[in-house]
């Protein structure tokens, strides 16, 4: 499929982007170095080191493989001197894992601010720093590259900001101390999540898609629509969520399932604009998808000292919610536009399914494992372990040597990229900590809201958005948790609701506009206009945006208290969704006009605000008397005219 070049297409991943020629000797080096980092991390599975031996080395790992993954330049007459200088940026990561590893001693008896800071550490701290934004630079672009810029400049110049913003400024020794030399800086618990559980889900998805896993989650929703009306729309979502629980990314979720159901409900009669807004709006939900949802879910449960379990099983129903919306929301329209359903050849559909229905033990054996409360890196290992061990039982899912390259590549290259804006990021919390400046802020947010709960909460949305759109999710969660949270938790919110607010605004920051990568990246793959698509599918989650003021309120949404409430809250979240939904389609069955469009989409928001349980219940009476009246005893009145 040829993809013409359209606005928005530099945001696109790697995917979309032309190939990069590597020479036999550079695809081995790759393949030893990811190898290596693979059997380091399982080393450190049964014989842990000391944190500040494996997170350097960790981080150094990811350095050196982007250098290797992402070169400086793709061709041309200088391709040999700048690849000799991506050499050179592969080398010296790799020689600073080596001095932690000698350093080790040192490194676990020196006393922060009392010890002195040698010559060495000064040297490679400022080298450190400066390869960790030029790889920062190749990975995600310039947004995270300027960003930190900003805060390291802010660090030496404190002292010449102005009002609340200055400080006496950080010396290139503290600089050492905090982001070299600490657990606290680049080595602090963004980097340990990568090491400790971010690496091995991104294996287990390695593992899980090269040997079928991810045509299984496709063909199930393929099978499971194949006779609804918008059949093919439904299955995008249903093939996204679940695929959601293997990559935890977006972007990654569009790239892999789209590929298959954007031109799927293109043919069905999906306008191309739809199709991709479907796509992207699926995929994005992923991250939200228990059981292991996005990296910042597990960011989340170092930062609030809590077992990944308790994340998971929070996000539960608010990913419920964001689903049963956008699927009835498809449901509703295609009924509206009359696309019918899904036509397939059954038999063939019905083969695939059996070849590869072995597949869903793996996702089973990682549900069961995060359940029963092992760690998710145990989780993870395990399903690894099922995956290999289900796969033989068909020849087509059975590891072979090809496989096994792949499965190596996509690990370092994919955990690569996660870690490296990680890492980046701890030096913007180092800065912002040492500054006082995450509380300077919460202090100046609180004075300029006046104390308002719902003005606070705007800012913040705001805040967590336009952080989202240049940033990675992680990254626009780290600095949402350090600047946003704080202020939220002082007004009396629940803290592990708090989190979850800015952690649902940060991932859905991919589909608001104008910078919208899932949505750039799906408007990509189907050849459509990618500023209508982010538009479109941010028109069709509106109210994911809603989901995040009902558990703010209501942390029964979040599994926090007693069983009877939680279900009630529950169901008449879900109720006030199917609402919603009829009325963006403008179709709850029958058509919809404009009047009764509004009347229950404000019905359904009086169900999602915190009014009262009083007002819930009257509203969804109402609603339920509107339904009925328009779809049933309207068409009877009229024709009886």
């Amino acid at each position: 499929m040829s993809l013409k070049k359209r606005p928005g297409d530099d945001a696109a991943p790697e995917q979309l982007r032309p190939k990069v020629e590597y020479a036999n000797w550079e695809k081995l080096l790759q393949c030893v170095l990811a190898a290596a980092w693979i059997a380091f991390q399982l080393y450190v599975i049964f014989k842990p080191m000391v944190p500040m031996i494996q997170r350097p080395v960790h981080v150094m790992f990811a350095v050196a493989l982007i250098f290797l993954w992402k070169p400086l330049a793709v061709g041309g007459r200088f391709r040999p001197l700048l690849r000799a200088l991506d050499m050179l940026c592969v080398a010296i990561p790799l020689a600073m894992a080596y001095f932690f590893i000698v350093n080790r001693d040192r490194m676990l008896t020196r006393m922060v601010y009392i010890d002195p800071v040698l010559p060495i550490d000064i040297a490679l701290a400022i080298l450190l720093v400066i390869l960790l934004l030029e790889a920062t630079r190749r990975t995600v672009g310039y947004s995270l590259f300027a960003v930190v810029v900003v805060f390291l400049f802010y660090g030496w110049f404190g002292r010449i900001f102005p009002g609340w913003l200055g400080f006496r400024g950080i010396r290139l020794t503290g600089f050492v101390e905090i982001l070299f030399l600490s657990d606290g800086g680049i080595f602090g618990i963004p980097v340990d999540t990568s090491l400790r559980y971010v690496f091995y889900f991104v294996l287990f998805g390695a593992i899980y898609s090269v040997l079928g896993g991810s045509r299984l989650l496709i063909e199930l929703g393929l099978g499971l629509t194949r006779n609804a009306k918008g059949g093919a729309a439904k299955s995008a979502v249903i093939a996204s969520s679940l695929m959601g629980t293997v990559s935890g990314s977006a972007v990654a979720n569009v790239t892999t399932t789209g590929v298959f159901t954007i031109p799927f409900m293109i043919r069905s009669g999906e306008t191309r604009v739809n199709a991709a807004a479907t796509e992207a709006i699926a995929s994005t939900g992923g991250q939200l998808m228990p059981p292991i949802m996005g990296i910042a879910a597990f960011v989340m449960a170092e930062f609030l000292g809590i077992p990944y379990s308790r994340i998971a099983l929070a996000g539960v129903l608010p990913a419920l919610l964001f689903y049963v919306s956008v699927f009835f929301l498809i449901d509703f329209s295609a009924r509206r536009r009359g696309i019918g359903k899904v036509v397939l050849d059954q038999e063939e559909l019905k083969f695939r399914l059996r070849s590869l229905i072995h597949m869903i033990v793996p996702l089973l054996v990682v549900i069961y494992y995060i359940i029963r409360g092992s760690t998710p890196t145990m989780a993870a290992v395990f399903g690894a372990a099922a995956a290999l061990v289900v796969g033989l039982l068909r020849k087509d899912t059975r590891l072979t040597a090809g496989k096994a390259l792949k499965i190596v590549q996509d690990t370092g290259r994919q955990a690569a990229t996660v870690a490296i804006p990680i890492a980046t990021i701890g030096i913007i919390v180092a800065v912002a900590i040492e500054s006082n400046l995450a509380l300077k802020f919460s202090n100046r947010l609180m004075f300029i809201s006046g104390g308002s709960v719902f003005l606070s909460l705007f800012f913040v949305v705001l805040g967590c958005i336009i952080l989202g759109m240049g940033l990675p999710t992680v990254a626009a969660y780290i600095m949402g948790a350090v600047f946003f949270a704080p202020p939220l938790t002082a007004l009396g919110f629940d803290r592990l609701a708090v989190h979850f607010f800015v952690f649902y605004y940060s991932v859905l920051a991919m589909i608001t506009p104008p910078v919208a990568l899932a949505s750039f990246t799906a408007g990509g793959l189907a050849e459509a206009d990618v500023t209508r698509t982010g538009l479109r599918a941010f028109v069709m989650s509106i109210v994911a945006f809603l989901i995040p003021f009902i558990f703010i309120f209501r942390p029964e949404l979040l599994w926090s208290g007693p069983l009877l409430t939680i279900i009630e809250r529950a169901l008449y979240s879900l109720a006030a969704a199917v609402i919603w939904a009829g009325a963006l389609a403008g179709y709850i069955g029958t058509r919809l006009s404009f009047v009764w469009r509004t009347v229950l989409g404000a019905l359904a928001l009086v169900v999602f605000l915190p009014v009262g349980t009083v007002a819930t219940y009257a509203a969804l009476v109402t609603a339920a008397a509107v339904i009925a009246w328009i779809s049933w005893w309207q068409p009877r009145l009229a024709a009886g005219r």
